[in-house]
This record gives structure tokens, sequence and C-alpha cells, in this order.
């Protein structure tokens, strides 16, 4: 009997352990950590859909999320992130267009804007309007690119994207393939 009851805390404690893993609400507590009113997005728009205007929108891209890391580096809250993003808009243009090289006319706009469903990992934002920095560049008339600036989603993107290729191990494999 008592092996019964060591079994049964074992599978309760597997259990929990799975279900946290999983993110099921084991309190009835959980709460959504971001939604449309407390995101920031980054829109840019590219001249036009050519290879060069592609490649330029990611210089943009760039560009913007080099001055946002250190823009919003104590900013806690989405209200402070945009009042920053509109005292300093001219100088992201600025820094936008001196990246390219002043190729292209540069624009932008802080307010909300309509976005499609988007898949950022194993995340999905909902299609609706959101806050946001949008970045037009030239006429904008080409492909839209976007990502979330606060908190800054964008930022783990482009690691990812920066990472080379990863080998992964597993200790336990490896024990048993010695």
């Amino acid at each position: 009997m008592k092996r019964y009851y060591i079994f049964l805390i074992i599978i309760c404690v597997f259990l929990v352990g799975v279900f946290y893993h999983l993110g099921f609400d084991v309190h009835g507590k959980s709460q959504y950590a971001f939604s449309r009113d407390n995101l920031i997005r980054l829109h840019v728009l590219g001249e036009d859909n050519s290879p060069k205007a592609q490649r330029d929108k990611i210089i943009a891209r760039n560009a913007i999320i080099e001055e946002i890391n250190s823009l919003f580096q104590d900013v806690d809250h989405h209200l402070e992130a945009l009042h920053l993003l509109e005292e300093n808009q001219d100088h992201l243009e600025r820094k936008v267009y001196n990246s390219l090289d002043g190729q292209y006319d540069v624009s932008s706009r802080v307010g909300i804007i309509q976005f499609p469903e988007t898949n950022y990992g194993n995340k999905v934002l909902a299609k609706g309007e959101y806050y946001a920095f949008q970045l037009i560049l030239g006429e904008g008339k080409g492909e839209n690119w976007w990502c979330v600036l606060f908190p800054p989603f964008c930022f783990l993107e482009l690691a990812m994207e920066e990472q080379e290729n990863v080998e992964f191990r597993s200790f336990f494999w490896d024990l048993l393939a010695k």
C-alpha cells in the first residue's frame, strides 16, 4: 500500500510539472502578458519589391532596432515607449536615411496601424489594430515587414537570424552512447 501512495505522489508531481511546462493555468490566475493595447510594432514598407529594395528594408530595420535597443533600455511601459518614439521620430528617420546612403526619402509615423495575423516563433499575434512605428522607404509600394518593438521581440528575431549553425546535444544521449 505504501508503494501505491508513493507512486501516486510521483505521478502527481510529474503531472504538475507537465502542466506547468505546457503553460496550463493550474491555479486559474493566468493573464495575458501582451495584448493589442500594450505592444508596439515596427512596420517597414519598402520602395518596391525588387531584391535591392528588400535588402534595403532589412538595412533600415537593423538601423531602427539598433537605435531602439538603446532608446528603450530602461522602458517598462508601452506608453513611455510610444512617447520616446514620437520624441525621436526625426532622429530615427535620419538614422535610416544615412544607413541607406540617402537612396530614398524616408518618412515615418507613430500611431495605430492595421496588421494581419502574424506568427513569431510559437507565438501568434491576432489580426487587428496595434500601436506601431511605421517606416516608409521612398514611395513605400513594396512588400512590408514587421516585428514587435516593445516588448523587444524584434531583437529576439534578429538574434535568431544571426545565429550560426547550432548543434544540440543531450547529456543523457551522450551517456547512453558511451
